[in-house]
């Protein structure tokens, strides 16, 4: 018993310095928690857990502490109702955490729950997809496309969030570039990477001297000048040929990175506008 006092009063203590402007929430969670500890029923603790979440969600002061409740919850207790309701939120606590693959299990739970989706779910999904399932991402897509331009919203939401929807898309694809085609342009005719991403100059640079090292060690072979010819093969053209690959990996790198920035602030606005059309909130 002595140490169930002691955790109650930690917990107390804990709540009591964020009581600025919540001190009924504050309360509630201390005698919800207190009822908890007492309970030897899943069942009843996974009410009082579910009931703890969504007070929490009402404040944003209880944001860090969201998915320890949602770890206490087991679903099968609770009812048809409420699964939709903590499916949901808990969806949208990882996302926002940034936890994607947590948020597709949630997201999924939802989906086999409710069958017949608003562009608001499908928005949600589709943005978790874009962090976890690319291909799947733009199926998902194309099911917001048709009930888009099937809703009798008005046309200007539609053209909006499907502009937005299509330049995220193009993020994923920059972001999913098939750099192994001019790795391997690079490993063949070093410097051909390089031109292939752009980068010109870089790229004759690298060609001209990895192709005048090789000529060098061919003219020392026709000499037969087999040591030096060995001798500058390892020292020498290994070192530039493998300096090639680093190089052409680097560039491309870099300018996705700088492909991914440009695009994102774009969709970063976008997304903004159509997020004030088709909001995406928790369900209280």
């Amino acid at each position: 018993m002595m140490h169930r006092i002691i955790f109650i009063l930690f917990t107390a203590i804990s709540f009591i310095s964020k009581a600025t402007n919540t001190d009924s929430i504050v309360a509630k969670l201390i005698s919800l928690e207190y009822n908890y500890f007492l309970s030897n029923d899943e069942k009843v603790k996974t009410s009082i857990a579910f009931e703890k979440l969504n007070l929490k969600l009402t404040d944003s002061t209880f944001t860090e502490e969201l998915n320890a409740e949602i770890e206490r919850i087991d679903p099968e207790y609770l009812s048809h109702e409420s699964k939709i309701k903590f499916y949901w939120n808990s969806t949208i606590v990882y996302y926002l955490k940034k936890e994607f693959f947590k948020s597709v299990y949630y997201i999924e739970k939802y989906n086999e729950i409710i069958h017949n989706k608003s562009i608001n779910e499908l928005l949600l999904y589709y943005l978790i997809l874009t962090k976890t399932d690319v291909q799947k991402s733009i199926n998902i897509l194309n099911e917001i496309k048709i009930q888009a331009n099937n809703s009798k919203v008005e046309k200007i939401n539609n053209d909006s969030l499907l502009k937005c929807l299509s330049c995220m898309t193009e993020i994923n694809h920059v972001k999913n570039l098939n750099k192994k085609i001019k790795l391997i342009s690079s490993a063949i005719v070093p410097g051909f990477g390089l031109i292939l991403n752009g980068n010109l100059l870089k790229g004759l640079t690298a060609t001209s001297v990895n192709g005048l090292s090789a000529y060098f060690i061919y003219y020392l072979i026709t000499k037969e000048n087999y040591v030096n010819a060995l001798g500058w093969g390892f020292s020498m053209w290994l070192k530039f040929y493998s300096g090639n690959l680093k190089l052409t990996e680097k560039s491309i790198d870099i300018k996705r990175e700088l492909l991914i920035s440009d695009k994102a602030k774009t969709c970063e606005n976008q997304l903004k506008l159509i997020l004030s059309h088709y909001p995406i909130n928790y369900i209280l």
